[in-house]
């Protein structure tokens, strides 16, 4: 047989013969079979650790070597993978002058009249730009207080005292209060003060109803206190005083030293006096600092940092004695500028014979300013030629110099003057 066009033919009849299949690894080809060779495949190649498969090649892969760059030195920051340096632009902070704000405020002073069963509350208002204002309290048995008082018209003064008198409270309980403002620009609250009921029934004295009485003028007498304070007395009793209203103690509060500014230091000097010829007793002095100032010392009484309320027990005072306290403190560091504070001064005593309960109250009004520079300022002690703050004797100014010079030169013309004199009296004993 032979193979013919993809057939097997016999070669002796020529007959076709089909289903001839070429042997394994032969594909027809013409008459014959013929091998077929085929290059090897290689499938599913899987590169070891470190190469990469490239055209049918497993190739060692080469990485270079990476830098992290995690913290850079001061002044620089990462950008990009680097350290760049940082520009900054100067920053310029306007500078502006302290602004004052009038402040509308109210104060809540020292309890008075405190019996077993009622007592005063009093405060003063501060109110700014003439506002017409209203006052009351608020009080009752605990912090919370809870009731309140009736309203009263205060007026439109800068400086406006008002009071409310509490009355059916219990005997030996305590009570608080505090003052209310209101006006234009609102309602202000004072801070929260306190007091003690008496256990048993205390009698005040009672201002009595002035009838107008045509009466001759005449002089009065007075008398002069240490600080210079003129005090008119006349010779008057107590119950004369007493029935026209008048008190038997002066009282007087006023700051001596120092600015109401941030960090200052501050004195305040409190005088009181027995205005009449017989002993007073029972004598109790207190004076209340606001809050913007921080007590320091002081030369009597004793000081509670609760209410900064310091109290002295006189006792007694003699006739016409008078007494002096004297109170150093410092201005809080965030006291608000413009701020009115108030110090009040508060006195009370037992009225001779009667046996009542008189007081009287005294306070001095201030606001917080800014902070004056005392470097290079004028403190008004005299200078003194040739002193320089204690540093030498040269004089530190033109004026000083010329100063010295002229008292040189006249030292000077005085020495030539007293030579002269002396060469001319020497002469003459020669002759």
């Amino acid at each position: 047989m032979t193979l013919t066009n993809g057939q097997c033919i016999n070669t002796i009849n020529g007959n076709v013969v089909t289903n001839v299949v070429c042997p394994t690894g032969t594909t027809p080809n013409g008459n014959t079979c013929v091998n077929t060779v085929t290059g090897n495949v290689v499938t599913n190649v899987v590169c070891p650790a470190g190469t990469t498969l490239s055209n049918g090649q497993c190739i060692n892969t080469v990485t270079p070597p990476v830098t992290t760059v995690t913290n850079c030195p001061p002044n620089t920051r990462l950008i990009n993978g680097t350290c760049q340096q940082i520009v900054t632009p100067p920053i310029t902070t306007p500078i502006f002058p302290p602004q004052i704000v009038k402040f509308n405020n109210v104060v809540t002073s020292i309890a008075t009249q405190i019996t077993n069963t009622s007592g005063r509350c009093n405060g003063i208002g501060l109110i700014a730009n003439n506002a017409q204002s209203t006052g009351w309290f608020e009080y009752g048995d605990t912090p919370a207080l809870g009731r309140t008082t009736a309203s009263t018209a205060i007026g439109s003064n800068a400086t406006a005292p008002f009071s409310n008198v509490l009355a059916s409270l219990r005997p030996s309980t305590k009570y608080y209060c505090r003052a209310v403002m209101q006006n234009q620009y609102g309602i202000v609250k004072g801070e929260i003060v306190s007091f003690v009921t008496a256990a048993t029934a205390v009698t005040y004295v009672k201002p009595p109803v002035h009838v107008p009485v045509s009466t001759p003028v005449k002089k009065p007498a007075v008398i002069t206190c240490s600080d210079g304070t003129i005090l008119n007395v006349d010779n008057k009793t107590v119950s004369s005083m007493i029935s026209k209203g008048e008190k038997l103690v002066a009282l007087q509060i006023e700051k001596v030293e120092g600015n109401l500014s941030s960090g200052s230091n501050v004195r305040y000097k409190v005088m009181y006096k027995n205005l009449v010829d017989t002993r007073l007793t029972g004598v109790i002095i207190k004076v209340t600092l606001p809050q913007e100032v921080l007590f320091a010392s002081s030369n009597s009484g004793v000081y509670d940092p609760i209410t900064r309320t310091l109290t002295l027990n006189q006792d007694s005072i003699d006739p016409y004695t008078e007494g002096v306290i004297l109170i150093s403190g410092m201005v809080v560091n965030d006291a608000p500028l413009g701020k009115t504070i108030v110090t009040n001064a508060y006195a009370a005593y037992t009225v001779p014979t009667t046996h009542a309960q008189d007081e009287v109250t005294a306070y001095v009004v201030g606001s917080i300013v800014p902070a004056v520079d005392t470097i290079n300022k004028d403190t008004g002690a005299k200078n003194v030629i040739g002193v320089n703050s204690g540093k030498g004797f040269m004089p530190n100014s033109l004026i000083e110099w010329l100063a010295l010079i002229a008292i040189l030169f006249i030292i000077f013309i005085l020495g030539r003057s007293i030579y002269a004199s002396y060469k001319d009296d020497e002469a003459a004993k020669h002759h």
